[in-house]
């Protein structure tokens, strides 16, 4: 953690370089509106737990892939 620490203003900058290539001001001021409302807090202090979830939900697919190539079978998208 202290070596990243090290190179926190330059990752600072990378991410700021990054959202003003995608964004325009205009639309990250409506993004941080959303984000300062209720509906927003609501986003922010549900998404790790919708992280999580979600990556949960991922391995469960995964698993069943790697159970039907194990078998043998065909994965439904390759049918």
């Amino acid at each position: 953690m202290k070596k990243l620490l090290e190179y926190k203003d330059q990752m600072i900058s990378d991410f700021a370089n990054l959202y003003a290539e995608t964004f325009t001001a205009e639309e990250m001021k409506s993004v941080a509106d959303f984000y300062r409302s209720g509906a927003g807090a609501k986003f922010i202090s549900k998404t790790p737990e919708l992280m999580k979830k979600g990556a949960e939900i991922g391995m469960k697919y995964s698993a069943k892939i790697a159970d039907e190539i194990k078998a043998g079978q065909t994965p439904p998208d390759q049918k």
